[in-house]
């Protein structure tokens, strides 16, 4: 699994809507908010997709071998 966001990040770290946001560690550069940091590390082991799923996003992004390459897709072998 890849760790997106460290337990050393996790304590200045905030869900915004649809991503997360790292404070800055310089206290001088932190601004105070009203959310609660997330409590440990964020890793692709919060998120397994099924083989369906994994599928579905290659044939969207024209990842899948068997598809033609297009000019802004990517061809995985």
């Amino acid at each position: 699994h890849e760790i997106l966001i460290s337990e050393e990040e996790a304590w200045h770290t905030y869900s915004n809507g649809d991503y997360y946001a790292i404070e800055p560690m310089l206290p001088e550069l932190q601004v105070e908010r009203n959310v609660k940091p997330l409590i440990d590390e964020y890793s692709s082991r919060n998120s397994i997709i099924s083989l369906d799923e994994t599928i579905r996003m290659l044939e969207k992004y024209n990842l899948m071998v068997e598809q033609e390459i297009v000019e802004d897709g990517e061809l995985l072998r």
